[in-house]
């Protein structure tokens, strides 16, 4: 029993964790598929708001004089950090950022997700922010109708990932809890089934040891332990009768020796 209870944490071990990576890794790839549809319905948006005139200034550079309240506004829509990024590097808007701290700024073009996006036209990577001191998932796209004017990116907390993880990870624990427990009280039940006429047969073979031969196992079942009982039934009427059969010859004896 303790070798059987041992192999059924073992096992509910492996498929917890089996299906907890599993999961994770499923819930990650569905969670990537949502933010890039996100980022392109965002970047459609923003396409709307980008003209295609030129200037010196920074803002007028991509054509979105109001970029850092356009990252707000898509923010509050999506539920979600959203950058603005010239096609040099500066950040024109963030709306996890105010004033002060957005010109504050670093440069982002060395940014790996930006790099990417300029590059293949797309760019993802999970990594530390230094600007908001916490661990970040990025996605970032190039916008602009008919030119380049800039990199959008969307990004969420690990901390929110992981805690979106956690709740089938926690029904899993339940469920896996819930197998062990029922396990354990079937194989309680199981082996107290089993070991109960084991245990009735050791007391007659005891007996029988002791001379007692009026006890029998009330047991008909046809497995093993029928015929276990079977054979034990059959001994003991056996050893009675060699017993009664010695027992006459030694009066016979007896009574021969004695006449």
């Amino acid at each position: 029993m303790v070798i059987f209870g041992l192999a059924i944490i073992i096992g509910l071990l492996i498929g917890y964790f089996y299906l907890s990576s599993h999961i994770n890794t499923t819930l990650e790839y569905d969670l990537q598929e949502h933010l890039k549809r996100e980022l392109y319905l965002a970047k459609d948006y923003l396409n709307l708001h980008a003209n295609k005139s030129t200037t010196a200034a920074a803002d007028d550079a991509v054509g979105l004089p109001n970029a850092d309240a356009l990252a707000d506004s898509i923010a509050l829509r999506l539920g979600l950090r959203v950058s603005i990024i010239a096609a040099d590097g500066l950040l024109l808007g963030d709306s996890d950022l105010d004033p002060v701290q957005l010109l504050l700024a670093e440069n982002h073009l060395d940014r790996p997700e930006i790099q990417n996006a300029l590059k293949q036209g797309f760019g993802f990577n999970k990594r530390y922010s230094y600007t908001l001191k916490k661990q970040l998932f990025y996605m970032a796209v190039p916008f602009g109708n008919d030119k380049f004017s800039g990199i959008l990116r969307l990004s969420i907390p690990q901390s929110e990932i992981e805690l979106f993880q956690a709740e089938p990870q926690k029904s899993i624990f339940f469920t896996m809890m819930l197998i062990f427990l029922l396990s354990v009280g079937f194989t309680t039940l199981i082996a107290f089934i089993v070991s109960k006429p084991l245990l009735v047969m050791a007391d007659i073979a005891m007996a029988m040891a002791k001379g007692d031969f009026s006890r029998r196992p009330v047991i008909y079942s046809k497995d093993e332990i029928g015929n276990l009982a079977g054979a034990l039934t059959y001994m003991s009427d056996e050893l009675r009768k060699n017993i009664e059969t010695i027992t006459q010859e030694v009066t016979r004896l007896d009574t021969i020796l004695s006449s």
